[in-house]
């Protein structure tokens, strides 16, 4: 781990430097919303975006991205896609960063998914730590995701309106910000402004339950019979919004599209889908085992709280408040967790 400090005025020509190497992806405006998309104009970057819709660990698995390509003539003909020029990923919040990492647990562990593999291959990832939560949905505080030590490469911290505070977390971070001459090292200074800024983060994240992560699994894991999935459901469109925005939602379906003359190629790619679809779960012979949305409500749910706890030993949440604000219904974690629990939401 390496400090260093980069000029607020110095951030355009090191966005210019990374483009030489790496398609640079950054969060832009677009009408009312904010999106990561490639940067051609380093005028249009946005750090001080409140939060995307569509999560940036969605990059990495793009919806209807081209798994492999084939002669329908010829099935020993199939060939992975070819990788495309990396990406660096700037100003990523920290839960976003999470996010990603419990996606690289999901993929890249054996067996590797290939495609996933390929995208996140040689991909530098600068993050960026919030001032302040995003959204009065966000959980960030409770899931102690306003700071992260996984996944990044380098890391801006806003400790001043004049420079960043730059953690450099990897090896690819530390010989980036070394060799664009652009970065100086910290010093002991530079690393008491950093002491004040944190000061200032927790007067600002304030947890809205108190709950720790085990805590909060095991209030859910008991909760399998309330009545309130039941009354959280009536609200629910089945439109699956929520797992389109989730960072760590990730099932998906693959599609082949076949071409209409034999001398062309056809694909095999994969697309989105979401467990709050009224579809999802229909099976062989049309049986559906979560015909009822209760069902799927708290599935999604138990999905992160309870089996994300299983598998990885840390919720599938991040806590960036996604699913509540882009939900139509309104339908919020926050106060799904308040009735669980029983505790009053706090700074809601």
């Amino acid at each position: 781990m390496r400090d260093w400090v980069l000029k607020r005025a110095d951030l355009s020509p090191f966005l210019e430097y990374l483009s030489e190497k790496w398609k640079l992806m950054a969060p832009q405006r677009r009408g009312e919303l904010f999106e990561f998309r490639e940067l051609h104009d380093t005028s249009e970057l946005r750090l001080d975006y409140p939060t995307t819709m569509i999560p940036p660990s969605r990059l990495f698995l793009p919806d209807g991205e081209v798994l492999y390509r084939f002669r329908a003539e010829d099935p020993a003909s199939a060939e992975a896609a070819p990788q495309e020029k990396p990406m660096a990923v700037v100003g990523i919040h920290t839960c976003d960063l999470e996010g990603i990492s419990i996606m690289d647990e999901i993929f890249l562990s054996a067996p590797a998914d290939r495609a996933y593999a390929n995208q996140r291959e040689g991909a530098l990832l600068i993050g960026m730590e919030c001032s302040a939560p995003c959204l009065d949905e966000s959980l960030c505080a409770d899931k102690q995701t306003f700071h992260t030590e996984r996944t990044y490469d380098l890391l801006l911290i806003p400790v001043s309106e004049d420079h960043f505070l730059v953690r450099g977390r990897t090896s690819l971070g530390n010989d980036v910000a070394d060799g664009s001459g652009f970065f100086r090292p910290a010093t002991h200074s530079d690393r008491a402004e950093l002491d004040e800024f944190r000061g200032s983060q927790a007067r600002k994240f304030r947890p809205k339950f108190g709950l720790s992560a085990d805590e909060l699994s095991a209030q859910v894991r008991s909760s399998w019979d309330d009545l309130l999935w039941r009354a959280q459901s009536r609200l629910c469109l089945s439109c699956g919004a929520c797992n389109v925005v989730c960072p760590t939602c990730h099932c998906f379906v693959t599609r082949d599209h076949l071409p209409l003359s034999e001398r062309d190629c056809g694909t095999r790619n994969r697309h989105w889908t979401g467990c709050q679809l009224e579809n999802f779960a229909v099976v062989a012979g049309g049986e559906n085992f979560r015909e009822e949305k209760s069902n799927r409500l708290r599935h999604r749910v138990f999905k992160k709280e309870v089996y994300g706890m299983d598998r990885f030993g840390r919720s599938g949440c991040v806590g960036c408040g996604r699913c509540g604000h882009f939900c139509p219904a309104e339908i919020r974690l926050v106060e799904i967790f308040s009735q669980i629990s029983g505790k009053e939401v706090a700074h809601a």
